[in-house]
């Protein structure tokens, strides 16, 4: 197991807990069967790239900000971290395909994923519900 605590902040590693920094390639050279999921808010191209982020900004981007509330109301912020479950889950497919795929070869493997997109993957089957059932999901 592998840990780092570094953290990339608009093109610039900073150290905050004082950590070594983590040369991956050449851990990758030394253990070629490696796995390694890399996550972060947005991906590394497109209109957002390099921004920073939350739960709650993501939401909103997703339109699954809108779900939360009173029904009369406004919209609400949602202290559940939904959107870092739903990568949680997406990375683990990653890492378990990953694992599948070494079992085969003995390669590693490396994957990069999009905390934004994992959420519009839900986006996108709200949409398809709408438009099969002729309705629009509403707060309950």
């Amino acid at each position: 197991l592998i840990e780092s605590c570094d953290i990339l902040l608009d093109g610039r590693d900073i150290d905050a807990a004082d950590c070594p920094p983590l040369d991956l390639a050449t851990i990758r050279q030394r253990h070629p069967g490696l796995i390694h999921l890399e996550a972060d808010w947005f991906d590394d191209v497109g209109p957002y790239a390099n921004f920073a982020a939350t739960d709650s900004t993501i939401r909103a981007l997703t339109g699954l900000i809108k779900l939360v509330g009173p029904i009369e109301g406004p919209p609400m912020h949602a202290p559940d971290f939904q959107t870092g479950i739903l990568a949680g889950l997406w990375g683990f497919i990653a890492a378990s395909s990953s694992v599948l795929g070494r079992m085969q070869d003995g390669r590693g493997r490396a994957s990069r994923l999009s905390i934004f997109e994992s959420a519009i993957a839900v986006t996108e089957y709200i949409m398809f519900e709408s438009f099969s059932r002729g309705d629009v999901m509403r707060r309950i």
